[in-house]
């Protein structure tokens, strides 16, 4: 398992051996990866495919918003997705735009999901892509969420995490975090594979 958090101009490895918790929802499994360069959707408004069902434990939607946003303030100069805390939730101040994706066609080989990612946060807090890989049993067969590599600069930058998908995998779950309070941005998001081991 293993990280790599690639800044423009700057690459920079890690292992990662970080165990994450099972997070799904039945209803929520996509065929396909959806809507990655945020076109469908209007601007200001949560991009369709993205963002957690009701299902998943967040505190209340009221604390953070997802939107599309479009121009100069995403890295493309098209289209983007911005998660931003519009007040302070004591409980759990974090929240996702991530998806969930049938691992089947994928199994034997590498996934490298990479993302252009800035953030403006405060003391504290950070923006992280992360990948999770369940196998058919709910449990976790591989979690990375730059736990070693957060993102705290305003400055667009590269990252990417490459996650084997195990002969076992049910589902791909992907997608950004932000943590704390603040706000973060995606863009240029891929999704590739190869043979495992090349």
């Amino acid at each position: 398992m293993k990280l790599r958090a690639l800044l423009v101009g700057l690459g920079i490895a890690a292992v990662s051996g970080v165990v994450g918790y099972s997070q799904r929802c039945a209803d929520e499994l996509h065929a396909t990866f959806l809507n990655l360069d945020f076109a469908e959707g209007n601007p200001g408004e949560r991009p369709p495919g993205w963002e957690p069902p009701p299902c998943v434990y967040l505190p209340p939607r009221g604390a953070y918003v997802t939107e599309i946003v479009s121009g100069a303030a995403c890295n493309s100069g098209k289209r983007c997705a911005v998660v931003k805390a519009i007040r302070e939730d004591p409980t759990d101040q974090r929240w996702f735009l991530f998806q969930r994706v049938d691992a089947t066609p994928y199994r034997g080989k590498e996934l490298t999901f990479r993302a252009a990612v800035r953030a403006d946060v405060v003391l504290g807090s950070s923006a992280r892509l992360l990948v999770r890989v369940h196998g058919k049993d709910i449990s976790t067969l591989f979690f990375d969420n730059m736990g070693r590599f957060p993102v705290r600069s305003s400055a667009w930058a590269f990252y990417e995490i490459h996650a084997p998908i195990a002969q076992g995998a049910e589902d791909i779950e992907f997608g950004m975090q932000l943590i704390g309070l603040g706000a973060a941005w995606s863009d240029n998001i891929s999704m590739n594979f190869a043979d495992a081991g090349n």
